[in-house]
């Protein structure tokens, strides 16, 4: 019998994904895997310092590779999840299968906060979309801030947190500072003011406590930080999410401490976030980045390093060559292509009916243009007559701010689909409308007589 666990820490040394998935396979339909993860696990907690590399084969495996961040389940309790329910031929769709009903159940577990739409969208998961932008709006609406006012005004912001809007705008907004869930007045007016601004009724979220019900609150916080026991690969998870955006940081120690993260997890998620760094010319960690590239051993990122090897930066050439000597001598050297392979080759299209649908609930809701933004992009991003018709409608809507969604949405379609946008959007009676339309107009066919 093949030594499983040898042969299955090889080929993730080695970064070799098609063998990894290979003994994946044959492990489940074996039966060994209970077995197999006491042994690994066994052996992970002799490692002082915990990495991902155990996640990425199986999140590939599983073709999980897009909900990488959002799934807070450690990678081996997902595979023993799918083999209690009974493993089926196509582990990816009984995967996706899972992923659903996840969504569908609420389950914590599943951070719909961390899907990326664009990243989606043309994967098996699109067919999700509908149910991912639904519970973004549905959860802002439920939102509830509670204050108190004496003696010192203070908020807690730990349920907006827990919104995908909420977070993100909130990150955005005091991306410099390091806040707790409870928050005082000048923090809050600074949230509150950029929530406003994006369209978002914050008087409405306010619940007032009296002291007693605050501290309870408070207390509650407390006792969820306190039980709050992951496993060793989600504290991993949770570091490493916060360093692909701390990296973006205006300072240059948190992004050196942010791109040290992501070393030490010895993962391959992060290239993208390494790969956006080194297309900066202007970072400050521009260099390391293009160093960090080779230590992935992602033998797929050779294509854009040769591409660095003529900047014009002499600093930035050669870190790119030794990059791409280091990465040509791995491969060479274990004789595999160290990539995760492509996805399923069969995707399902995203419901554009059902997408049109939510876009008309969120509407009629009068929720807040970020949130009808994202909704525009998944329709932009699959393309089609449909999704032009849809945007076409949409351009009839008395709110001037969805007219201008439209057009921005246009940028993701090609010429000349977005060119029957821009022309409607230059006849708008609202003069906000035209002059963006205009704009487009100068950016996408300043070479072009209309």
């Amino acid at each position: 019998m093949s030594d499983f666990p040898s042969d299955l820490q090889t080929a993730i040394l080695e970064k070799n994904y098609s063998a990894s998935s290979h003994l994946l396979g044959h492990i489940l339909q074996e039966g060994l895997l209970e077995e197999i993860a006491a042994q690994l696990e066994e052996s992970n907690t002799e490692i002082p310092h915990p990495t991902l590399e155990l996640r990425d084969h199986i999140m590939s495996f599983l073709g999980l590779w897009e909900l990488y961040f959002a799934i807070e389940i450690p990678s081996i309790e997902i595979l023993k999840i799918i083999q209690r329910q009974g493993l089926r031929p196509d582990v990816k769709a009984q995967a996706m299968e899972f992923i659903r009903g996840l969504l569908e159940k609420n389950d914590p577990r599943l951070d719909q906060s961390s899907v990326n739409i664009e990243s989606i969208i043309k994967t098996q998961y699109a067919v999700l979309l509908p149910q991912i932008l639904t519970r973004r709006s549905e959860e802002l609406e439920r939102c509830v801030i509670p204050f108190k006012k004496a003696p010192t005004s203070q908020y807690c912001v730990a349920g907006l947190l827990k919104t995908y809007y909420g977070k993100k705008i909130a990150s955005a907004t005091l991306s410099d500072q390091v806040f707790d869930t409870v928050v005082g007045k000048i923090a809050f007016d600074k949230i509150a003011e950029s929530l406003t601004i994006a369209g978002i009724d914050v008087e409405s979220m306010l619940q007032e406590k009296e002291s007693h019900d605050w501290d309870e609150i408070v207390c509650k916080l407390a006792e969820q930080h306190a039980s709050d026991v992951e496993s060793r690969e989600l504290r991993v998870l949770h570091r490493v999410k916060d360093a692909r955006s701390e990296i973006f940081l205006d300072s240059f120690r948190k992004q050196v401490a942010a791109l040290d993260t992501i070393l030490n997890s010895k993962t391959q998620v992060c290239n993208d976030v390494l790969m956006a760094i080194v297309s900066d010319r202007n970072n400050p960690i521009r260099r390391r980045a293009i160093n960090a590239l080779g230590h992935t051993g992602d033998h797929s990122v050779m294509e854009f390093i040769s591409r660095v090897m003529n900047d014009h930066d002499e600093g930035a050439r050669i870190e790119a060559t030794r990059t791409y000597s280091l990465l040509a001598s791995h491969s060479k050297w274990t004789g595999v292509h160290h990539r995760i392979p492509p996805a399923s080759e069969k995707v399902p299209l995203l419901d554009i009916a059902k997408i049109n649908q939510v876009l008309n609930n969120l509407i009629a809701k009068r929720m807040p243009p970020a949130i009808i933004n994202d909704t525009l992009t998944a329709v932009a991003m699959q393309g089609g007559s449909n999704a032009i018709d849809i945007l076409e409608r949409l351009l009839v809507k008395p709110q001037p701010q969805i007219r201008m969604a439209v057009i921005r949405a246009s940028r993701l379609l090609e010429r000349d689909a977005a060119a029957r946008i821009i022309k409607s959007a230059l006849n708008d009676e609202d003069g906000t409308v035209v002059n963006l339309a205009e704009k487009e107009l100068e950016n996408r066919w300043s070479d072009e007589v209309w």
